[in-house]
């Protein structure tokens, strides 16, 4: 597991969570496939949803836009990502579609010097962890 050593300071009064990233990956994932709850709370038609997947799917991951998950992966592996980045922070919020199934993945890194190389060997760190968990 990924220890925390102390939470970062906060730039804003806006605070977002990994818990709070995933919820909406996973309803939007929900609505994308005609989930009522899911249609709901997006108030979106499934097209509408369908559509916002597409273009998570479809975004270009060169650069800090890669996120911090994709090299666990690798390009074959359709991954619906949603990233952002500052100098001190690197994050991604994604739905992977493996063969095992969708899985929500999100992790949110900061500190000094936080590159997008080394927020990816974390994110990598957590994709196996995943794995090995599901692996059980």
């Amino acid at each position: 597991p990924v220890r925390v050593v102390r939470q970062p300071s906060l730039n804003t009064r806006r605070v977002t969570t990994a818990a709070d990233m995933g919820a909406l990956m996973l309803t939007l994932h929900s609505a994308g496939h005609g989930d009522a709850a899911a249609l709901a709370a997006t108030r979106m038609t499934t097209a509408q949803a369908r559509f916002a997947l597409g273009t998570l799917l479809n975004s270009d991951p060169r650069g800090d836009n890669a996120g911090v998950v994709r090299q666990a992966f690798g390009t074959r592996v359709p991954i619906a990502q949603k990233n952002g980045w500052i100098s001190s922070a690197q994050h991604t919020a994604a739905i992977v579609y493996s063969r095992r199934g969708p899985m929500v993945i999100v992790v949110l890194t900061s500190g000094r010097g936080m590159t997008r190389a080394r927020a990816a060997t974390l994110g990598t760190s957590v994709v196996r962890a995943v794995s090995a968990a599901l692996s059980r």
